[in-house]
């Protein structure tokens, strides 16, 4: 899975450099971090069924991942404070399991989208791109157990990038293949 790191620092930086005309090797973009968000209905109804999301995760990126409760009351949606509502995991550029995980999103989940939902958000100094997978048995490791995991499960597939210009971004992602 180091093909994705070589491929960054042998072929991307120098095409880069001759694509967006920069002079400063500081402005190529570099994918920080990856963080994949899981969230059911299912979990609000019976808090049991936290431990399907939980092992989802766990199958998908090989991490263990972390529960997320409501931060506050919702009366309007019948939600309390402190009640389960999903999990999620960060995967940092350094972890050992980031390059398996983006090289799967790249290569099998993305083409398997049939409608491919893309937002860019931009903060002072990085961008994010969320991806909505309404799915998970896009995604091979689940592909098997699929009928035994709640059916309403959305997930979000964040992709944090160290770069503000949408240009550069979309270079980024089209020269690893991910098109929008």
């Amino acid at each position: 899975m180091k093909n994705i790191t070589l491929w960054h620092s042998n072929i991307f930086q120098a095409d880069f450099i001759y694509k967006a005309n920069i002079k400063n090797s500081y402005n190529i973009p570099k994918i920080k971090n990856i963080s994949l968000n899981i969230c059911s209905k299912s979990i609000i109804e019976n808090p049991k069924n936290i431990i399907y999301i939980l092992l989802a995760i766990k199958f998908i990126t090989n991490q263990n991942p972390t529960v997320c409760t409501l931060k506050k009351s919702i009366p309007t949606f019948k939600l309390r404070q402190g009640m389960l509502i999903g999990s999620k995991v960060n995967l940092s550029n350094h972890s050992r399991n980031f390059n398996h995980f983006f090289y799967m999103v790249a290569i099998y989940v993305l083409p398997n989208l049939t409608k491919p939902k893309l937002k860019f958000q931009k903060n002072e100094s990085t961008s994010s791109i969320a991806i909505n997978v309404s799915d998970l048995s896009i995604f091979p490791q689940i592909n098997c157990w699929y009928d035994k995991f709640p059916k309403n499960v959305k997930s979000t597939i964040n992709i944090s990038v160290a770069s503000t210009h949408h240009k550069y971004i979309k270079l980024l992602l089209t020269s690893l293949q991910v098109y929008f």
